[in-house]
């Protein structure tokens, strides 16, 4: 997507088939009899790169324009990772603003700057009710990406697809795509009455996958809240074969505490431990006011004492990491338009005990579930299998039974003390405290 401008070139034959200081070029590649000679006198050329503040400024060079690759949500299942797409829709959930650490940096260790921000985004076109899922980084359109709102209607352009394929290890492994802006991507917020801003070879195009009655659609939307995406493996084994990549994120129980301290506001980190199971909590909260508060004042939130607990051998009067605030945990759940959050959310709040350390992690466990049938193994439940695929956006359900709850007590009784491999997602939140999500636990 960026304007390169040459000036001042001569055209020859090319002599890189010819030359053995080259590089073989990759196997496939077409290689042209011609080439571009640039010197650097008699004449001089010249190489720059073409900046535009806005589209109105690329219009006035008369440049080409660029290549479109349009894709509805049914034709994104065909193609590769990295294809370069564009795709539009009605916005029906619009995560909470991350800061993600640039990697290869080590100013990201510091509040520097070395962040990039980003939202998760769901968009619904009329080609599958499944949503297209997008990973919008603000990049130079700053105002557009924290202005996004559920019933906007969004155009995407010059946007990485991702469905981890070399990863697959089986033809029946479900797939799991998402899209992923880049420094060439560009996004338009516009109305289906008003198209001006679009450009003109897609208007036509994107009238016809898009949504005409955005009230249809006002069920789905959500704002806020945690959401992660793909969605890791159920079992051990499965994601080592097909996550090898996860076994960078492993910490050691005696960096915990440094790494929670260097982590600053609206920080989101992905990490694996592990630990040995100390301790178990069911926790319910839900909002008592059923007016939408604004993010600067108090949520008053009513906690209901339905709890049960175990607690193992590790010593839980040392030091603790992860906020098991009440007010902290409510945070998880993503927001209607209405602000109406009468119903009340589960989760498990399970504390765990690092590896030859006293430090405690509290870790949450939100209930977002695929199943209406029993759950009845605790070691199941923390691993993720009855785990929606959306998290909290499309569970089924996000609590257990009474009967449920004692089954799942009894079967995580045995399992005091024993060693688990832990992935975990950890936020800091406007209050500076880091809140512990528990993605996946295996046993080991």
């Amino acid at each position: 997507g960026s304007l390169f401008f040459l000036k001042n070139f001569c055209l020859k034959k090319s002599i890189q088939q010819k030359t053995k200081s080259f590089f073989d070029p990759p196997k496939g590649t077409v290689m042209f009899p011609y080439e571009l000679s640039l010197n650097i006198h008699h004449p001089a050329a010249e190489v720059k790169l073409v900046t535009c503040d806005s589209d109105d400024d690329i219009k006035s060079l008369h440049f080409p324009l660029l290549e479109s690759c349009f894709m509805t949500r049914r034709n994104l299942i065909s193609v590769p990772d990295f294809s370069n797409v564009d795709v539009a829709g009605l916005v029906t959930y619009v995560g909470r603003v991350e800061r993600e650490p640039i990697r290869g940096s080590a100013s990201a260790q510091e509040d520097s700057g070395a962040f990039y921000y980003r939202r998760w985004v769901h968009l619904s076109d009329t080609s599958l009710s499944d949503p297209i899922i997008a990973l919008i980084y603000s990049g130079d359109q700053k105002d557009t990406f924290l202005s996004l709102k559920p019933g906007h209607y969004l155009l995407c352009r010059h946007i990485l697809t991702n469905q981890r394929l070399d990863e697959l290890i089986s033809s029946g492994q479900k797939r799991h795509g998402w899209l992923t802006t880049t420094a060439n991507s560009r996004l338009y917020v516009f109305k289906p009455s008003n198209t001006e801003k679009l450009p003109e070879s897609l208007v036509d195009i994107v009238k016809t996958s898009i949504p005409q009655h955005p009230s249809d659609y006002k069920d789905l939307y959500r704002e806020g809240g945690f959401f992660r995406y793909p969605p890791f493996s159920f079992s051990l084994e499965s994601l080592q074969k097909s996550n090898s990549k996860v076994l960078e994120l492993i910490v050691p129980s005696n960096q915990w505490k440094d790494k929670f301290n260097r982590m600053t506001w609206r920080e989101c980190n992905q990490l694996a431990v592990h630990a040995s199971f100390v301790s178990l909590m069911l926790t319910k909260v839900k909002k008592i006011n059923a007016v939408r508060c604004s993010p600067r004042k108090k949520i008053h939130l009513d906690e209901s004492a339905d709890t049960s607990v175990l607690l193992g051998s590790g010593n839980i009067d040392t030091n603790h990491l992860g906020s098991t605030q009440t007010e902290d945990i409510f945070e998880l759940w993503p927001s209607t338009p209405t602000g109406n959050s009468s119903k009340s959310h589960s989760a498990l709040v399970i504390k765990w005990q690092g590896l030859g350390d006293h430090v405690i992690l509290n870790t949450i466990k939100p209930f977002a579930l695929n199943t209406i049938g029993k759950i009845d193994n605790f070691s199941h439940l923390v691993s993720g299998l009855y785990d929606s695929d959306l998290g909290l956006i499309d569970s089924v359900r996000s609590e257990l039974t009474k009967e449920e709850i004692t089954i799942v007590t009894k079967s995580a009784q045995s399992l005091v003390d024993c060693k688990f491999f832990l992935l975990l997602d950890v936020y800091t939140n406007s209050h500076n405290r880091q809140l512990v999500v528990l993605n996946r636990a295996f046993h080991i």
